[in-house]
């Protein structure tokens, strides 16, 4: 199995190690680093390898290279940051005051140091600010303004080809490509779009030594309606999916929509499989905390949990938004560690005046999230409207559902399950007051909803990792055949 990260850190393709393990494979996961060295760990049911990419291309690309011919071109002043050009004039001003040198060169200092002095003070006067609370508390208009980027690479592909926009594809190719030589699989089990290129490559090099090396794809987004992405970025992963997701056995993924959104955008001739990006549930261990004690908030009091990614298009501005509306509920957010919490939320918070209910918390391990989440009341999806959040059924959604939590959702086909199965309310998308009346109903019917959703049996089966065990056997079986 390959994917472009960590690997360590990758719960579902975890999963999938431990899994292929039972079906009697020996299974390897292999991810990538920008850092360090490389390394392998023993993980259950296999091992992962984490390659360090080489950084032979860094700034080899288009927008590099213009990049870099600006900042040869231009003054400094106009290329460095206003603040760094300001310290550097006030360097330049002592200087010329104290510094050595004949009257001349000090005068001349004196000038240069007036003259980049008035460049910077134009600049921070001038330039839009990029305040990270307006990209967080405006995403939706944002996100607009990127779909239309995202339209002139549709009518001009050939602006986002791949292969000059995103050299780090090379680059894996260069970290990844001999280990997968190596190792000689007889299944390789992409993970995201962004190593299709190298699994095919790899098969194409075995099939000329005369071994058959068969490809599953396990597409988890919908890589052209990425949302708060760059859109060059977007474009030029859509034009490598659809170069290579034909060359693929079989295509998996992680909702019944997005299935079928795949087969219908790329004209593939089966509808994928569908394994879901449900939890494992394995014993707690005793080192295991809770969220409510992680986030220091007493029984009792209402405490909200959005586990996952924090960049704008998943919508958690507008829970902090709503916090003001809902006095008495705290929101626990999960990050990676403290230190990635993006400070603009931190602000947004602080401009409510409700930094004070608002807490971030640490991750646990993946098998123990859902033990992590229980002492919590509601779990929150507030995605922002983006075609890939329409189909999506997050790895959260599911975490919140066998922790037995009510869940508030924004929209799409997560929205349809909560109404559908009664699970908790959904809200309109980017409106923190709706959000808010969301929750409150919620809070309304909480012991209920509760207890319906614990004592679910057949609803928690079906959604258990268990349930999707058979189809990914399958997978494996029918591409193991000649």
């Amino acid at each position: 199995m390959s994917a472009n990260n960590n690997a360590l850190v990758d719960a579902r393709m975890l999963r999938q190690v431990e899994a292929a393990n039972q079906f009697g494979y020996e299974a390897t996961a292999v991810g990538t680093a920008f850092w360090g060295g490389d390394e392998e760990h023993e993980v259950p049911g296999g091992r992962v390898i984490v390659k360090r990419l080489p950084r032979r291309l860094e700034g080899r690309g288009v927008t590099a290279r213009l990049r870099a011919v600006k900042e040869a071109l231009l003054p400094f002043s106009l290329t460095a940051s206003p603040n760094t050009v300001r310290a550097l004039a006030a360097f330049l001003a002592r200087d010329a005051a104290h510094g050595g040198g004949p009257a001349p060169a000090r005068a001349a200092r004196k000038l240069h140091s007036r003259a980049i002095a008035a460049v910077a003070k134009a600049r921070l006067t001038v330039r839009r600010p990029k305040a990270g609370v307006e990209v967080y508390a405006e995403a939706a208009r944002w996100e607009r303004a990127r779909a239309r980027r995202l339209f002139f690479y549709r009518l001009f592909p050939w602006a986002a080809r791949w292969r000059v926009v995103a050299p780090d594809r090379i680059e894996e190719e260069l970290a990844v490509g001999p280990l997968l030589d190596q190792l000689r699989p007889d299944i390789i089990h992409v993970h995201d779009v962004y190593m299709t290129d190298v699994a095919a490559r790899a098969q194409s090099r075995a099939a000329a030594q005369g071994r058959r090396i068969a490809l599953v794809y396990d597409a988890r987004e919908f890589v052209p309606g990425l949302a708060y992405t760059n859109p060059r970025l977007v474009a030029a992963h859509a034009r490598l999916e659809r170069e290579y997701i034909k060359r693929f056995d079989r295509v998996i993924t992680v909702s019944e929509p997005l299935a079928d959104l795949l087969r219908r955008h790329y004209k593939l001739p089966r509808r994928p499989e569908l394994v879901m990006n449900v939890p494992v549930l394995a014993p707690r261990r005793p080192e295991t905390p809770d969220i409510r004690t992680a986030a220091g908030v007493a029984e009792g009091v209402p405490l909200l949990v959005y586990g996952g990614g924090v960049h704008p298009g998943r919508g958690v501005q507008t829970a902090i938004q709503a916090l003001p509306l809902l006095p008495d509920a705290h929101l626990a957010v999960v990050v990676r560690t403290v230190a990635w919490m993006p400070a603009e939320l931190i602000e947004l918070a602080k401009r409510e005046g409700v930094q004070d209910r608002l807490h971030v918390v640490p991750f646990v391990d993946h098998d123990q999230v859902v033990h992590y989440f229980r002492s919590a009341d509601i779990g929150l999806s507030p995605l922002l409207a983006a075609v890939n959040h329409e189909v999506a059924l997050t790895n959260k959604f599911f975490e919140y559902l066998f922790a037995g939590l009510p869940i508030v959702t924004s929209l799409g086909a997560q929205a349809d399950l909560v109404r559908r199965l009664d699970l908790g309310a959904s809200h309109r998308p980017d409106d923190p007051a709706d959000l808010a009346r969301a929750v409150g109903e919620v809070m309304l019917r909480l012991a209920e909803l509760k207890e319906r959703i614990q004592n679910d049996h057949e609803l928690l089966a079906k959604f258990s990792w268990e349930a999707q065990l058979p189809v990914l056997e399958r997978v494996y079986r029918e591409v193991s055949q000649p």
